[in-house]
């Protein structure tokens, strides 16, 4: 099965059944269907030829979701864009994957103006069509409005030799640390994966998922997958910043699912009404997008009771799903990230990608028909990461008695100071238990003496206060003596991603400006 085969077979099961709700509209599996092969007929006239990449750059929307499938349609690559970028960043990317045609919001236009010289493969620019209403002051780019390419046409999908094992989707890590990776991967990676958690999680045509999550970040896509896999409906809410906001749409559209990231989940227990609300429709609660502190597990399966909350992990190269924790083992195995989803092989490694018996620390590797093909055009990179016919994640973990599997930490972000290896996240996972602490995270800073340094900052919740000296005491208590941090910081809050992960480059980039 191709990803746009998602789209079409439920398109074809339920025509007139609600599929995507945006700004109090809702739109039918006919109408996305129609409008993507409309879409996709056009892109092919227009030059777009089977392999080509076709970039997206817009928030979650109507005209996102069926240029999403159009691309997919016209036999080509979709590469979806963080649409918290710069010039120099979309320079980079569109020449990077060399993207024939860019879907782009009308406030993008200007980046896009700026650039168009280091541009050399971009021939094509949509958009909508109120922002034409003012020239883009392209050279070279022809610019051309969706609504135009969407409204005429036949309403079947073009013809085009695509098959499972053809690269469909271009994901770009996040760049925290080096250069974005573009993540390749393939109509059966994205497809297998879908289907594997549309199994553990029971989704039926009935569910309806409440949607904060940005469709270019790999969580987003997995709902949109998933849902419309299951012939079920996905409600966009993009005020997010407004968290009661986004409480209203889960009650008026009577939602049955929510998905979101750790912080996500923060803010709705600090920053909103969650605790006073009931949702009669809810039926399950998700988690993924990093490690979420048992601490707070407990508040969010105790706010949203009696939806049951899933506990999932996962990565980008990975499509993205590889583990879940069902909801009736939660209170026996707090912090654990569960076993592997259905088809999936997931083990705790030494480097040549032997097992390890339980309880001994190694690295979380995994094989399926969800892992990526590779990194696009880094061969290097690439064999680093699949060894031996095994992914490795870069996340520490161990597997109990009982094949639970639990992440002690990110490779990348372990501490070594004094000769000591300090896990960041469990620190973290101490922090989040202390009274009145809604968010922490912890870093490492050159010492000099120490090799590194540990800095924590904590953000405390509504109206209660922290004294950085009484958390020290905690800590002193509670972890060893290796693990004590030298710094700790109050912060109101702490920088995201707009995916809401933080994003500890920037505290360390602070941190280290601060000591000189």
């Amino acid at each position: 099965m191709l990803i746009p085969n998602l789209l079409e077979s439920t398109a074809g099961r339920f025509p007139n059944k609600d599929a995507l709700w945006y700004k109090q509209e809702w739109m039918t599996y006919a109408q996305l269907e129609t409008y993507a092969n409309r879409l996709a007929r056009a892109l092919r006239k227009l030059g777009v030829k089977q392999c080509d990449r076709v970039a997206l750059l817009y928030e979650n929307s109507f005209y996102y979701v069926i240029a999403h499938f159009a691309i997919f349609k016209a036999g080509a690559v979709s590469v979806s864009l963080n649409t918290e970028t710069s010039a120099q960043s979309l320079a980079y990317l569109l020449h990077d994957c060399e993207a024939k045609a860019i879907f782009a919001a009308g406030k993008y236009l200007p980046l896009l103006a700026q650039t168009e010289a280091q541009l050399s493969h971009l021939e094509h620019v949509f958009t909508d069509r109120d922002a034409l209403a003012f020239p883009p002051g392209f050279t070279r780019l022809r610019a051309a409005a969706i609504e135009d390419l969407w409204s005429q046409g036949p309403g079947d999908p073009p013809s085009c030799e695509v098959r499972e094992a053809d690269l469909g989707s271009l994901v770009y890590t996040s760049g925290s640390t080096a250069k974005p990776k573009g993540v390749m991967l393939s109509h059966q990676n994205l497809v297998s994966n879908a289907q594997a958690v549309l199994q553990y999680m029971q989704l039926t045509p009935e569910d309806r998922v409440l949607c904060v999550l940005p469709f270019y970040y790999i969580y987003g896509t997995s709902l949109l997958y998933t849902h419309f896999a299951a012939g079920g409906s996905v409600v966009i809410e993009n005020r997010f910043a407004y968290p009661n906001v986004a409480l209203d749409t889960l009650e008026k559209t009577a939602a049955s699912g929510f998905a979101g990231v750790p912080s996500t989940f923060a803010i709705l227990l600090t920053k909103s009404t969650l605790r006073r609300r009931v949702f009669p429709s809810l039926r399950y609660v998700t988690q993924a997008g990093g490690a979420m502190a048992p601490a707070l597990q407990k508040e969010v399966a105790e706010a949203f009771q009696p939806a049951r909350l899933f506990i999932m992990y996962g990565c980008t190269e990975a499509a993205p799903r590889l583990t879940y924790l069902e909801p009736e083992a939660l209170p026996l195995k707090w912090g654990s990230i569960g076993k592997a989803v259905p088809g999936v092989e997931v083990i705790v490694a030494d480097e040549r990608g032997n097992r390890l018996p339980p309880g001994k620390t190694g690295e979380i590797a995994a094989r399926g028909p969800n892992i990526m093909m590779g990194y696009w055009k880094d061969p290097q990179a690439t064999a680093e990461a699949i060894r031996n016919g095994w992914y490795f994640t870069g996340d520490l973990g161990r597997e109990d008695e009982e094949g639970y599997l639990f992440v002690v930490g990110r490779s990348k972000d372990m501490i070594k100071t004094a000769g000591n290896s300090v896990s960041a996240q469990e620190i973290e996972e101490v922090l989040m238990e202390l009274e009145g602490v809604s968010e922490a995270a912890v870093i490492g800073i050159p010492d000099a003496i120490l090799g590194e340094g540990i800095k924590v900052f904590v953000v405390p919740k509504p109206g209660r206060a922290l004294d950085p000296e009484a958390i020290k005491a905690k800590l002193k208590i509670r972890l060893p003596v290796f693990n004590q941090p030298a710094w700790i910081e109050v912060r109101d809050d702490l920088p995201k991603s707009v995916a809401g992960k933080v994003l500890k480059t920037i505290l360390r980039d602070e941190a280290c400006s601060s000591l000189g």
